[in-house]
């Protein structure tokens, strides 16, 4: 298997490319309980339904790209009385340039950070609704 950096990672929502994204994380789990009974000899465990979330975070780019975040679903997504009602199916690429792609429905929360001494940022951070898919073609 061939190693690879973030360098060319991507997030699309829907098919829109989210620009100036400088990292990305995603968490996918199988919660498990502790069902150990007083006098059992060895712990018992029970898997309970899986689960995905993660973030993004960003530079807040120039006007016209600013418009672009803004004006998207992506944000609009996350505003009181959204048409979308906080959902959307986000496309995480780990390199944009394979074939890889990690998708499914999810709600965002929305930060933007400004700041005079840096860059302005955004941070999306996502939770799964459904199951998160995965292809891989060659």
């Amino acid at each position: 298997m061939a190693r690879i950096t973030g360098k060319n990672g991507q997030i699309k929502q829907g098919t829109t490319v989210i620009a100036n994204i400088t990292d990305w994380s995603l968490d996918a789990k199988i919660p498990i309980a502790d069902a150990t009974a007083m006098g059992d000899a060895f712990s018992t465990k029970l898997s309970l339904i899986r689960e995905w979330a993660g973030q993004i975070k960003g530079v807040y780019g120039n006007a016209a790209e600013a418009t672009l975040l803004l004006d998207s679903s992506f944000f609009a997504a996350t505003t009181v009385g959204g048409a979308t009602s906080g959902k959307v199916t986000l496309h995480l690429m780990p390199d944009a340039a394979t074939a890889e792609d990690l998708y499914g429905d999810a709600y965002l929360d929305f930060t933007l950070s400004v700041d005079k001494s840096k860059p302005n940022e955004f941070t999306a951070k996502f939770t799964g609704t459904g199951a998160l898919t995965h292809t891989l073609n060659s």
